[in-house]
């Protein structure tokens, strides 16, 4: 390994990190307005 960092390579974990957010949230919402937890219950 090198100890050079590419700047690519941070920059792709940032949007990867912001994507990664933005899905979690989307998908947190989008349970909670369907109430899927809830059918899932016996």
């Amino acid at each position: 390994m090198t100890t050079q960092t590419s700047p690519q390579f941070s920059m792709a974990s940032a949007v990867t990190l912001i994507i990664s957010v933005i899905v979690i949230s989307v998908s947190l919402i989008t349970f909670k307005k369907f109430k899927a937890f809830d059918m899932e219950e016996r």
